[in-house]
Formats: structure tokens, sequence, C-alpha cells
């Protein structure tokens, strides 16, 4: 997600010390290393190695701490957090400097907590870690341990459920100011009745400008971009909700639930009944 919104620096913001099985970071890692993007991590526990795992400092010295941070990352900037408590942090500090969230430096944090998020004036973009999934298999592998069973020596990894795109990182980087405002609507008003010739006007491009030059930023075509958008939110609905498909087709800018089924399939190679019949533990 954060290499998708066009900004030249990705950081990650470390205050914790990993624990066993964690591989945000990592993963973090590994994404900008295929990109061929540089990271930069803000390294807490690295500066401070006299500090005991469970001690932070007072609130006002880490803040200063992040600030003198924050001061040198170039900008544009995606940062990542340890967690959503720690992103709430880096708006908190990255407003008071005078920096604008997210155009100047956006934000995403972990585990989607409400709780913490509600401190923010900035709504937080975060990863929905499937906590539900993380507290079942938990209980169902104790269960297991008590009936005398016995289990794997590992490490299980429960896989995050889901990107929740909010304020802190709704903005896309360009050279090109049409550029940006085309992605933006796009992954705004998807639902939207837009055409190629409706955002070229509102970019104040022309359709073959606009068509070749966003190719070249986001490295695939207007409507590709569009398609995937509105799929991406058909199949969030699918998954979460018990709405019937007629509805999520018009509420995602796919028009009918014939229209969703054909290019569902074609998307994701199965239809809109089969996607939601595999997530079905998920639904309530």
């Amino acid at each position: 997600h954060l290499l998708s919104l066009g900004t030249p620096t990705i950081a990650f913001y470390k205050y914790c010390q990993p624990r066993e099985g964690e591989a945000v970071l990592p993963r973090l890692q590994e994404a900008c290393r295929r990109a061929g993007r540089p990271l930069i991590v803000l390294d807490y526990p690295g500066e401070h190695p006299q500090l005991a795992p469970s001690y932070a400092l007072p609130k006002h010295q880490r803040e200063a701490w992040l600030a003198k941070k924050l001061e040198k990352l170039p900008l544009p900037c995606a940062l990542m957090a340890d967690d959503d408590r720690f992103a709430v942090e880096v708006i908190g500090v990255a407003t008071s400097m005078g920096l604008r969230v997210p155009e100047d430096l956006a934000v995403l944090g972990c585990e989607d907590l409400p709780l913490v998020q509600d401190r923010s004036h900035i709504s937080v973009s975060s990863i929905d870690m499937d906590l539900e999934a993380v507290g079942y298999t938990g209980a169902m592998t104790l269960d297991r341990l008590m009936r005398g069973e016995t289990v794997p020596e590992r490490t299980q990894i429960i896989q995050p459920k889901r990107l929740v795109e909010r304020q802190s990182t709704s903005t896309y980087v360009s050279d090109i100011p049409g550029i940006s405002k085309a992605v933006l609507k796009i992954r705004r008003h998807y639902s939207e009745p837009i055409t190629v010739a409706s955002l070229a006007r509102e970019s104040g491009m022309s359709v073959r400008s606009l068509q070749r030059l966003f190719r070249v930023a986001t490295g695939t075509t207007v409507s590709d971009a569009l398609m995937e958008r509105r799929l991406a939110a058909a199949a969030h609905l699918l998954r979460e909700t018990n709405f019937k498909q007629e509805p999520i087709a018009i509420e995602t800018g796919l028009g009918s639930s014939k229209n969703l089924g054909r290019l569902f399939k074609e998307r994701y190679g199965m239809t809109p009944g089969q996607w939601r019949d595999m997530h079905a533990a998920g639904i309530s």
C-alpha cells in the first residue's frame, strides 16, 4: 500500500522489540527490496539499548526524539508504525511540527484498534490483523493441550485480514498534478460513474495525455485501476457483509449483479458466491 502512494521515501517507526513470529518489519523490508526502494527505519529500541523492553521514556521525551527523526525524513514520505498507538503518536508529532498528513507524511498503523484510533484527529489507515482468528486459534490450541493432545511446537502464523484505508494515507504523489487528481478520484469516488473522458476533464488533461502519463506513473491503465478498485471493494463487501449481490454491484459502481459476476470471475477465478462461501466464517 505504501509503495502505491508515489512517495519517494518509505519509513518504518520501530518502537517495540520484535516478538517471536512477528513479521511486519521484515515483510516491509522485503517489499521495498523487491521494488528497489530504500527503507528508513526510525529505531527507538536500537537507539535506547539501556532501556528495558517494558520501559518507555516519558511521553514528552519520546515525542522530542520522534520529532528530530521526522525532521530528517525526505518529504513527501510514507511511514508505517509498529501499531496504531505509534501511528497516532506520529500523526500528533507531525501535525504539531506543521507537516500535513497525508500530503507530506502518509501514516499507516497496524492492528486496526478503534479505541486507539479515536485519539487521532485524522482517521488512521491500518492493517486488520484478524485478532479474532488469532484468539480462536489460540483457544483451539489450548483446548487441544488440555485434552492431552500433541500440538506442533512451532509458531502459527495468522495472515492479516485486510488493509483499511482511511484519511492518513489518502494521497498520491506525482510531479504532474493532474495524475494525482486522477488517482485520488479513482480511490475516493470509484462507486461513481467515472469515465476516462470525465477524469481527463477534471484533471485538466487530454484523454490521450491522461492515459499515457497515468500508465507511466502507476504502471497500469486508468480503466484497469478503476476496475481493480471496484472489484476490491466488492470483495470486501462479500466477505464482511450479508448484502445481496445486486446492491453490492450498485454500491461499488459495477452496475448489476450480472456484471459483478462476470468481472469478479475474470479477476478472482471464482464467482462472487464462491468467494463469499470461502470466507463465510468471517460473516456475522
